[in-house]
């Protein structure tokens, strides 16, 4: 059986690893919208652009 103090460390160890998979997650997340952010803007200014050359 594990002392309190070993329980309270190895607590800890889980909510780091659990803090950092948070944090993976969350960039992945940013750099996912980022990428269809980046697509929607290239894909409107090419509208835009075919639109300014009609005129």
């Amino acid at each position: 059986m594990l002392h309190a103090t070993d329980e309270v460390k190895l607590l800890n160890q889980l909510a780091v690893q659990l803090a950092i998979a948070i944090q993976q997650a969350q960039y992945h997340n940013l750099q996912t919208l980022d990428t269809k952010l980046k697509a929607k803007v290239e894909e409107r200014t090419t509208a835009l652009q075919k639109s300014d050359r009609r005129f």
